[in-house]
C-alpha cells in the first residue's frame, strides 16, 4: 500500500521516485541551499584570500585578462581590486589554503524498520543526482546512540593532516574528574594523513557535557593539529624556514 501512494505523489509535479537517498532534516537542507549563505561565503573568501601587493604586479592583471581565465575569478578579482582603490592584489597561495570540515557519524547498537523500497524526493535533487547525493527529509531520531565527530583538515596541495575523533557522550564529572576533556594520541589512526612530515598519531577525545564544550574541543584541535600542519607545509612547499619570522606572503586561510 506504501508503494502505492508513493507512486501517485511522485506523480505530481516536482516530485520524483528513488530507491536511495540520504537523510537530511529540513533546516539542514535549507542551510546548504541559501542565498544569503552564499552571498557571506564569497565575501568572506574575497576578504580573506587576497592580499595587497607590495608593488605592481602587472603578471596578475594580465592574467586576470586571459581568455582561459573563468569569468567568476576575474569578477571576484575586479570586485576586490576596486574595494581597496584599484591596488594591485595578489591571491594566497593555493598551497597554504585549507579546508576544514566536521563529518558526525551517529553510531548506536540495535535494530531499525525496514526502509521502503521507493522513496520520495524532488525532482530538482534527482537532476542534481550527478553532483550532489540525493536526501529526503527526516526531523527525529528514534534511536539512543551517539555522535562521533571526525575533524578534517585538507590542504590544496593534496594533503591532509592529522584526524580528530571527537565522541561527544556528555561526560559527567565525576567520569572525568581531573580535567574536562580526555585525549588519546593512538599511533596509526590516521593511515595516509600527516600531510608532508608531521607524523602518523591520531587523536581520540571524550568530553564532558558542556555548553561551551565544542568551542573547548576545537582549540585543542586547532592548536594541536593545524598549526604545526601550516608550519611543515610552509617549508614543503614554499621553501620556508621555520627559523625565520612568517612573511605576509606566506599567510594561509581557512
Amino acid at each position: 500500500m506504501h508503494n502505492y501512494h508513493a507512486a501517485t505523489i511522485a506523480s505530481t509535479e516536482g516530485v520524483s521516485i528513488c530507491t536511495s537517498a540520504s537523510p537530511k532534516t529540513q533546516t539542514r537542507y535549507t542551510a546548504e541551499n541559501s542565498l544569503i549563505l552564499t552571498i557571506a561565503l564569497c565575501c568572506i573568501v574575497a576578504c580573506t584570500h587576497y592580499d595587497i601587493a607590495t608593488e605592481e604586479r602587472m603578471d596578475v592583471r594580465k592574467l586576470m585578462k586571459d581568455k582561459d581565465t573563468p569569468e567568476g575569478v576575474s569578477l571576484l578579482y575586479n570586485m576586490v581590486s576596486r574595494a581597496q582603490k584599484d591596488l594591485s592584489i595578489v591571491p594566497v597561495l593555493p598551497a597554504l589554503i585549507l579546508s576544514i570540515d566536521d563529518i558526525v557519524n551517529y553510531i548506536f547498537e540495535g535494530g531499525v524498520k525496514k526502509q521502503s523500497q521507493f522513496l520520495l524526493i524532488t525532482s530538482k535533487a534527482l537532476l542534481n543526482a550527478g553532483t550532489r547525493s540525493k536526501y529526503h527529509t527526516k526531523e527525529n531520531n528514534i534511536l539512543c546512540g551517539l555522535r562521533v565527530k571526525l575533524t578534517y583538515t585538507f590542504l590544496s596541495a593534496c594533503t591532509i593532516a592529522l584526524i580528530l575523533i571527537s565522541v561527544l557522550v556528555g561526560l559527567k564529572e565525576y567520569e572525568i574528574p581531573q580535567d574536562t576533556m580526555i585525549v588519546l594520541k593512538i599511533e596509526g589512526l590516521s593511515v595516509g594523513g600527516g600531510g608532508v612530515t608531521i607524523g602518523k598519531v591520531g587523536y581520540l577525545m571524550a568530553m564532558r557535557g558542556q555548553k561551551a564544550m565544542d568551542k573547548k574541543r576545537y582549540q585543542y584541535y586547532r592548536d594541536n593539529v593545524p598549526s604545526p600542519f601550516i608550519s611543515t607545509s610552509r617549508t614543503e612547499f614554499c621553501g620556508w624556514a621555520s627559523s625565520s619570522p612568517t612573511p605576509g606572503n606566506l599567510k594561509a586561510v581557512s
